[in-house]
């Protein structure tokens, strides 16, 4: 069955100025540093997200990294209460429901966190499946992604991942599927992983892949 794979957070929801708001009362109370704009935030945040920290300049000796990310977590959860869906995301998953693809949702967000937070939107009948992970430290979704494909009858190439990082694509490449970059998420696409997936903009041209 032809299946999309969505991303959440940078993908579905535009949740980015709210991260680099939160992340950034954080480096200020650790006295580092701050992202400037969205692009200096996008040129720097990764998976593992403990990576991306250690690219903020935080240093685990001093205050490790589950510290900093309960913090986080904590900002987070009441902020993104006002974030909106990115512009195109209910005309894309209303286009792939009308082309009769079944779509699942995937994150790195710990699953009762992503619960509440999907269902504070009309998104819920769109999807198959929601999945998250058992923790809030936004480790891999790449042996959920395949842990989900082991029980489907589906095959790599009728999947589409959907999503903002490189991530998605590793995933993608882990479960054989295909995979769609958004530009307006969270970390910066350069032009040259437009061999490895298709680059969009609106995300309803993702659906063109199908």
């Amino acid at each position: 069955m032809k299946t999309i794979i969505w991303d959440w957070n940078g993908t579905l929801l535009d949740d980015v100025a709210v991260c680099i708001e939160c992340i950034n009362a954080i480096l200020r109370k650790n006295e580092l540093p701050e992202f400037a704009n969205a692009a200096a935030y996008r040129r720097t945040f990764c998976f593992p997200v403990q990576d991306y920290y250690r690219k903020c300049g935080f240093d685990f000796e001093k205050t490790p990294f589950e510290v900093l990310a309960r913090e986080f977590i904590g900002l987070y959860q009441k902020a993104s209460e006002g974030c909106a869906l990115a512009p195109s995301a209910l005309a894309a998953l209303e286009e792939a429901r009308r082309r009769g693809f079944r779509q699942i949702l995937l994150s790195a967000s710990k699953q009762d966190n992503l619960l509440r937070q999907v269902g504070a939107y009309p998104l819920e009948s769109y999807f198959s499946e929601i999945l998250g992970i058992g923790h809030i430290y936004a480790t891999s979704k790449a042996d959920l992604a395949a842990g989900w494909m082991e029980k489907q009858p589906t095959e790599g190439r009728d999947v589409v991942m959907i999503g903002d990082s490189l991530h998605d694509l590793e995933v993608a490449q882990a479960i054989g599927a295909r995979c769609a970059l958004y530009t307006a998420g969270h970390q910066a696409i350069a032009d040259g992983y437009r061999d490895s997936a298709m680059v969009v903009d609106d995300l309803r041209d993702a659906i063109a892949l199908l």
